[in-house]
């Protein structure tokens, strides 16, 4: 195939001087291609529209005459004929946005091609081929009329690059061209960078030539090099899509129908996450498949493999592998049904190989093949190094946004916290992510709900090498204030017991399931989005403002929930918030209480108290209570023995000092000045732990009660 692409180009090229020098064809597209450097020579456009029409009729003559060409050699027939949309300067079909790319190119697959499966459910279908589709779009092209505009040219067509990845579910890299005046170049947008070509310029013969070369290898290139994944293909003889999943322990995937596409890849760079619902034609049974590019900080070492699938990656020691940890955790906790739907179980689940040439190579080393003819060789530390990987997982959980009651969300999220300690404990691993789409929830036939935890993709095993946070992990508005500052502190369960309590808060402004959605929040998210918006470092700021005192918690987000206040578009007669008894202030309470046991611990000392700096401290309680007996050890957090009414709050003694005198909670020998490090020690951390885990298990118990009565009354 590669030396037909040679004679091809060989040949397209010629012919296209011909049609360019042949005055009395009327070249279309001469004012694009005319030399730029003849003395006297004008400014061809003057303004984007007037390129697209010469642009479009150079692609379209440089395409067919790649594919008469073909014909005639005999040799080899083009798998793909380039197609371009009608319509330019048009918003696709599919779009989320007004964005409107200039030129939008598409490919129809040949029948005698070699490709059994395609890339798009419409490759087999009739099409005029008039709107720009974002599912089926090939690439586009960018136009500018100055050269000096190129970085322009590039900052819109990475834009555009969100909206492919978001409905186009089996591409992995999205390529682009911009054109400045007469200078081409062809862009390959990857998970983490833009890659370029070197100039194109169509107005000489040589940047005409390497422009019919793309055109040529785009017509016989495997499909891979476009970006699409072989192993997520449309089946035209059964007219569904299929998906292999992979296990590092089997020689060959296994094929799942994809019945729906939960989630789709939304965003421009990272991981590329989506989540299908495949079912195995075996055993009948739908699982959740996960595809992501997972980012490793230690490079795999890959060995040749046969056709048939018959080699495995050589293992190395990786600092994150969520299918090696869910895997872990399944073998302590499987067996105990308290944890039963509350996380995924890998049913398969591996890094997706792809065939090609005989050849076993990383996914991104792969991918980065493609330039090897536009552009210079991509060494390996140029990105993050990534893995292509994919699980097929059970159960199939919801989204929050499905609850029907507070109570409900407050049993999923105290069992999601206890799942996370009970995981942290038995396992040895931390989530780091907690988030609105990684805490999610299961029904069982009877209506009860279970919180689940999900996504363990950047999850790591606090017994591996430990090493200072030089990196953010997490979803900005859920991270913990260590996490944001990247502290030199370990990073423990409090962090993901932290970044819970900001997940209640947002969902106590914002609001719990979809029956809520009506409520006037615009005043009060604005003020939380300060955790969202802005410098990592102003959020930690927020936050640590927010957190800091009862007082500062009530007033900064507490007193923003839901029904804290009156509505005047949601009250009754009297001006009483409708909201009032959906049940917002009961997890109003919880998060203060959670607040306390983790900012303000009336067991420990001063010293790990509150969330501002030491040295700008403005505002401490007054008194305190006397210190309570602590247990050595961090004891079952599910033994609901151990639990006294009583205990869910400090007895005061008639002596309570104030001040710091009244400093008699537990200190560790280890204590010094950053109260963050202080509340991380081992015996501080198991007793704010115990704390949390007692004040989540009652709030629970409460929770179901009230479901409880609730089911009854409706009965």
């Amino acid at each position: 195939i590669v030396g037909s692409v040679s004679v091809i180009t060989e040949q397209v090229s010629n012919k296209l001087e011909e049609h360019i020098s042949d005055v009395a064809s009327g070249c279309e597209f001469n004012s694009l291609v005319m030399d730029r450097t003849q003395e006297g020579s004008s400014k061809p456009f003057k303004n984007e529209h007037s390129m697209y029409g010469p642009l479009t009729k150079l692609i379209a003559y440089i395409a067919d005459q790649v594919d008469e060409a073909a014909k005639m050699n005999g040799a080899v027939n083009v798998r793909r004929l380039i197609k371009i949309y009608e319509k330019t300067d048009h918003k696709p079909v599919g779009s989320d946005d007004n964005k409107r790319p200039d030129i939008a190119l598409t490919f129809v697959e040949q029948q005698n091609s070699a490709n059994n499966n395609a890339n798009t459910d419409t490759a087999y279908k009739n099409k005029d081929y008039i709107h720009p589709e974002y599912s089926d779009m090939l690439c586009f092209i960018e136009a500018k009329t100055e050269k000096t505009k190129q970085n322009d040219a590039y900052a819109q067509a990475y834009m555009y690059t969100r909206n492919i990845y978001a409905c186009q579910h089996n591409r992995q890299f999205v390529w682009a061209l911009t054109i400045c005046d007469s200078v081409l170049r062809i862009c390959l947008f990857t998970n983490d960078k833009m890659f370029v070509s070197d100039e194109l310029d169509i107005s000489s013969k040589s940047g005409r030539r390497g422009f019919v070369e793309f055109v040529a290898r785009v017509s016989f290139c495997d499909i891979y090099y476009l970006g699409y994944d072989p192993t997520i293909r449309y089946n035209p003889k059964i007219g569904k899509w299929q998906i292999d999943v992979f296990s590092n322990d089997k020689t060959e995937p296994k094929t799942l129908i994809l019945e729906s596409v939960l989630h789709n890849a939304t965003r421009t760079t990272g991981r590329h996450t989506r989540c299908f619902v495949g079912l195995d034609e075996e055993s009948k049974e739908q699982l959740l498949v996960k595809d992501a590019w997972a980012e490793q900080t230690r490079r795999p070492e890959f060995i040749e493999a046969n056709s048939d699938y018959s080699a495995v990656e050589v293992p190395m020691a990786f600092e994150r592998d969520e299918i090696k940890l869910l895997e872990k955790v399944d073998e302590k906790l499987g067996k105990d049904n308290t944890f039963e739907r509350r996380y995924p179980v890998i049913k398969y689940g591996g890094v997706v190989r792809q065939n090609l040439a005989n050849n076993l190579r990383g996914a991104m080393e792969t991918t980065y093949t493609a330039l090897l003819n536009i552009g210079p060789v991509v060494q390996s530390n140029v990105v993050p190094y990534r893995i292509h990987k994919r699980m097929a997982v059970t159960p199939i959980a919801e989204s929050l946004r499905n609850l029907c009651s507070i109570d409900e969300y407050i049993v999923v999220m105290a069992e999601a916290m206890l799942t996370l300690c009970y995981i942290e404990k038995e396992c040895g691993i931390l989530h780091r992510d907690i988030s609105s789409n990684n805490i999610m929830f299961t029904r069982d036939e009877d209506g009860t709900v279970r919180g689940f935890l999900n996504d363990f993709d950047c999850a790591i095993e606090v017994t591996a090498e430990r090493k200072p946070r030089t990196n953010m992990t997490g979803t900005l508005p859920f991270m913990s204030i260590c996490n944001l500052e990247s502290k030199n502190v370990d990073q423990t369960i409090l962090d993901d017991l932290e970044s819970c309590i900001y997940h209640m808060c947002w969902f106590g402004v914002e609001g719990v399931c979809s029956l809520h959605e009506d409520y006037p929040t615009d005043n009060d998210m604005a003020h939380l989005s300060r955790w969202r918006i802005g410098t990592v470092e102003h959020i930690a700021e927020a936050k640590r403002n927010n957190m800091h005192t009862d007082d500062n918690f009530k007033f900064g987000v507490t007193n923003r929930f839901i029904g804290a206040k009156q509505c005047k578009n949601h009250g009754d007669e009297h001006g009483n918030c409708l909201y009032k008894n959906l049940g917002y202030d009961r997890l109003a309470s919880l998060v203060c209480q959670l607040r306390k046991a983790l900012f303000e611990n009336d067991k420990l000392s001063r010293k790990c108290w509150g969330a501002m700096d030491p040295n700008s401290l403005s505002a401490q309680p007054s008194t305190r209570v006397a210190p309570m007996h602590v247990d050595d050890e961090f004891g079952d957090i599910f033994d609901e023995s151990s639990d006294v009414s009583s205990s869910s709050k400090p007895t005061d003694t008639p002596n309570v000092e104030s001040g710091a005198a009244a400093d008699k909670g537990y200190e560790d020998p280890s204590c010094g000045p950053d109260r963050f490090a202080n509340r991380a020690l081992g015996k501080c951390k198991k007793i704010i732990v115990k704390d949390i885990v007692r004040i989540i298990r009652n709030e629970r118990n409460i929770a179901l009660e009230n479901i409880k009565k609730q089911t009854q009354h409706k009965k």
